[in-house]
């Protein structure tokens, strides 16, 4: 992962903590349904922030079921 990469998981991180009340709608543990509304498709970021991030999440979830 490149320094610049590093710093977008970084932020994304960081920005889902402050989030308050507020809901993410993206990226999300439902991914692969909400890149489907995204006109230029996929993202090499996206996909990035969705491995490193909420991949996890939605192992973590699917372990505490």
């Amino acid at each position: 992962m490149t320094t610049s990469e590093a710093q977008v998981v970084r932020d994304t991180e960081d920005e889902f903590r402050r989030r308050g009340h507020f809901k993410r709608l993206f990226p999300s543990m439902e991914y692969n349904y909400y890149k489907q509304f995204f006109l230029q498709g996929e993202r090499p970021l996206d996909r990035l922030i969705d491995e490193r991030i909420m991949a996890k999440r939605r192992l973590k979830t699917a372990t505490v079921i």
